[in-house]
């Protein structure tokens, strides 16, 4: 069950609206009819500093949140089950529910607008970190019976309203008393409280004049947190000067059955505090309740007449039916938004919505520039991966080391779990000894819509990654190129990312057009666009590494991004996100302030019950310290001497690992192995002599590349290697699977951040993994990194 939010005044911001304006001109010129000026320019230029002003920030949102909602109608996406908005959005609300019109809505809040902006004289703050009764215990301690709670947007964060000299006044006692803030915010009055009921009446007896429907979805009051049932004359007109009662919206939504909701209208503010509101509420308990605005039962949705019926009192009564331009409906400072509070201050105004890159957010249809990256053999498993995606996040898929069969099934469950949508990415290792996997793996990812890939360890742009990008790349209405896939690389080196930030080679997209893989019109878009769209710098992580520093390759790389943008002329500026011991909501804050526009966590994860690892490496993984990790060859490049990230405490691998690629080193075959090593080989790492181990690869071979079997038998040094790499192979499939008795070999990638995450979750309800959901550790990293970041630069503002 789905429920459409739209966000309230709070949520605009200069550039809104820049994708629609052009899909909707009918309706844009209506609105530029009414309102008197030009929202295109309002919205996308704001030359004259008016959008931030509440007689131009309500009409301008109202159209906007309008706008997103026709464009999902367009799209078919799936129909809610109930409409709510905050505040200026339950305009919107009503209007997905057709309770009135689009030009209705509009001049309702332009008015709306007009009465609000003509207000002064009071203030109002934001409180974060205090609930309720602690906040009221306050007020009562110091007097402040002229103050009213203005919004209850989550249970610890609340705006109260009143005369501005009180509200400063209450800063410091909220702060004594546990508030993790407590911020005056930039508006000209007293929202939502009683000084608003002047204006309330007043726009009371303008309502008078219209006339409305039954809403069609079933749509929550602000005024009662419950669906309509009355008159929706009076519960616009209470707006005004009652709270908004959100915390208590959300929780009813989800008693009624709500899993997912969908923001409708710029930001994620609204879809952060639903999360939020979560975390720290229980669902009512309905059981009781008979009647949530007039004492009766609760209502269902209205199935009366679909005419939206208005009465414009200088026009007189109109009816309004959907004509062939109308869009069509699915078939069945934040003072008025909420989550980040905006202030004037260094810091102040910082949620985890507002961290990174927006652009990447939008691109990935995701609430945070977050993204939990793939771990091999299916780790980061379907499971992790559709409840991220339900969660409004981003989480890779784990392909290497699986089949096609394996991967196969497992984007049709989540094709099925998520339905069209798309908020998901799926890995794409790089095979150097077998590129026709990769380019395998993309006709299956391109079959299943995939439209993101994270594509890891890549040293050159191969044929795979570029007819992934670019299929189906096309000109938009107004001739930009368009891409409808994502590829997200993650890079250590400089010019592995500067090969990514450029166009794909020429050569390169001449070999794909001759196969019948692009077009001619693609490719010629791919010659005007970056190979990657978002590039993800890997610093010292779990698995692969070069060992390097976040600190010196994130800058480094940044630089390169901006000279590469300057270079080609690229519209818009390639992504650069930061991995690598990001395990802590301090080491993302870091990231953020560097300047990377999205974080990637990877070693946590597979410390979460979502993960397609066995339990006891789960508890091995609870009890690291930050120094329980050392490094060992890598089973894929072992020849080359790469190495992974593993873990060394209560096991033997890395040692044991070392020890071979120092006999593959030294020894020129496995002849030359001494006797009483090659019985310690057998006994303590194989379990099996080495002949053995040789006919068990060459039956691998066979399976998979069999004229590989002869190649490799031949030269006595690859013979050595494939046999040493089958150990490195057995040493992760046990640790995945858990074999009894084979717990010193277990091969576990794993960075420094699962130790420092311990650390800090330690005494706390994540200290034991079995509730370290995947995306309750993304919501720990980026509102503690948001939090991290405003506090320091408090402590850094003078006094």
């Amino acid at each position: 069950m789905i429920a459409y939010v739209f966000p309230g005044q709070g949520s605009q911001h200069k550039g809104m609206g820049a994708n629609l304006f052009e899909a909707f001109p009918e309706l844009v010129a209506k609105a530029d009819e009414i309102l008197g000026y030009s929202l295109h320019e309002l919205c996308l230029q704001d030359p004259k500093d008016r959008l931030n002003l509440t007689q131009f920030t309500q009409p301008a949102l109202f159209v906007v949140n309008a706008l997103h909602y026709y464009q999902k109608c367009r799209q078919q996406e799936a129909p809610p089950q109930f409409v709510a908005g905050h505040s200026l959005g339950e305009y919107n609300a009503l209007l997905a529910a057709e309770a009135f019109d689009f030009e209705t809505g509009l001049r309702l809040v332009k008015k709306r607008g007009e009465l609000m902006g003509r207000m002064a004289g009071g203030g109002m703050a934001a409180v974060v970190g205090l609930e309720r009764h602690k906040l009221m215990r306050v007020l009562e301690g110091e007097g402040a019976r002229d103050v009213d709670i203005a919004n209850e947007n989550a249970p610890s964060q609340l705006v109260i309203s009143g005369p501005l000299e009180r509200i400063e006044g209450l800063v410091a006692p909220m702060e004594a008393a546990g508030a993790r803030r407590c911020l005056v915010l930039k508006v000209s009055a007293a929202f939502h409280s009683r000084y608003m009921a002047e204006a309330a009446e007043e726009f009371g007896q303008f309502l008078r004049g219209w006339r409305f429907q039954s809403p069609k979805i079933e749509t929550l009051a602000n005024v009662s947190g419950r669906p309509y049932a009355g008159d929706i004359h009076e519960n616009l007109a209470r707006q005004l000067r009652e709270p908004v009662l959100w915390t208590e919206t959300i929780r009813y939504l989800l008693a009624r059955g709500i899993s997912q909701i969908v923001e409708v209208g710029p930001g994620q503010v609204l879809t952060s505090l639903f999360y939020k509101i979560k975390r720290e509420a229980e669902p009512l308990d309905l059981s009781a309740e008979t009647d949530p605005l007039s004492k009766g039962k609760v209502p269902s949705p209205s199935v009366e007449s679909k005419e939206a019926v208005s009465v414009d009192p200088e026009r007189g009564a109109t009816t309004s039916r959907r004509g062939a331009d109308s869009p069509t409906p699915p078939p069945t400072s934040l003072v008025e938004t909420s989550g980040a509070v905006k202030t004037s201050g260094p810091g102040s105004g910082l949620g985890p919505e507002s961290l990174g890159s927006e652009a990447f957010r939008q691109a990935h249809g995701v609430r945070y520039a977050y993204m939990a990256g793939s771990m091999f053999r299916g780790i980061s498993s379907p499971d992790m991966v559709i409840r991220m995606a339900k969660a409004g996040l981003l989480c890779c898929l784990g392909t290497r080391g699986s089949s096609i069969e394996t991967i196969d099934a497992a984007l049709t469950r989540i094709g099925k779990a998520l339905g069209t949508a798309k908020n998901y990415g799926v890995n794409l290792f790089a095979d150097i000894e077998d590129p026709d996997l990769e380019m395998a793996l993309v006709d299956l990812y391109l079959r299943h819509d995939v439209r993101t890939i994270e594509a890891a360890a890549f040293m050159r742009i191969q044929p795979a990654l570029v007819w992934f990008r670019f299929k189906g790349a096309h000109r938009a209405r107004e001739g930009r190129p368009h891409t409808p896939r994502r590829l997200i690389a993650k890079v250590s080196r400089p010019e592995v990312a500067e090969a990514f930030m450029s166009p794909a080679p020429e050569k390169l997209l001449e070999s794909l057009v001759q196969g019948g893989r692009l077009t001619r019109e693609e490719a010629a878009i791919a010659r005007t666009l970056p190979v990657a769209d978002d590039i993800c710098v890997t610093a010292d992580c779990g698995g692969h590494t070069d060992r390097g520093s976040i600190t010196t390759l994130l800058p480094a790389i940044l630089r390169l991004r901006d000279a590469q943008c300057r270079n080609h002329g690229y519209a818009s500026p390639i992504r650069i996100g930061a991995a690598g011991g990001i395990g802590t909501p301090e080491a993302a804050a870091v990231a953020f302030l560097m300047g990377a526009d999205f974080v990637v966590t990877g070693s946590i994860n597979q410390c979460t019950p979502e993960a397609a690892i066995c339990d006891q490496v789960k508890d091995m993984l609870q009890g690291l310290q930050v120094q329980d990790t050392a490094y060992a060859p890598a089973d894929d490049l072992f020849e080359l001497g790469t190495q992974v990230q593993v873990v060394k405490r209560s096991v033997f691998f890395p040692a044991r690992a070392n020890k071979l690629y120092e006999l593959f080193r030294h020894c020129g075959s496995l002849d030359d192995i001494d006797s009483d090593t090659r019985e310690l080989l057998a006994r303590k790492f194989f379990n099996e002599d080495l002949a053995s181990v040789w006919t068990r690869v060459c039956d691998a071979l066979a399976r998979r590349r069999p004229s590989e079997v002869d190649r490799i038998g031949r030269n006595p040094k690859h013979k050595m290697a494939a046999v040493f790499k089958a150990y490195l192979d057995r040493a992760a499939q046990w640790a995945i699977q858990g074999e009894p008795g084979q717990k010193v070999n277990y091969q576990i990638y794993c960075g420094s951040a699962m130790g420092a995450f311990n650390s800090h979750v330690k005494g706390g309800p994540l200290e034991d993994w079995r509730h370290r959901h995947v995306d309750a550790l993304a919501e720990l990293i980026m509102q503690g990194a948001a939090e991290t970041i405003v506090d320091r630069f408090q402590q850094l503002m003078p006094r």
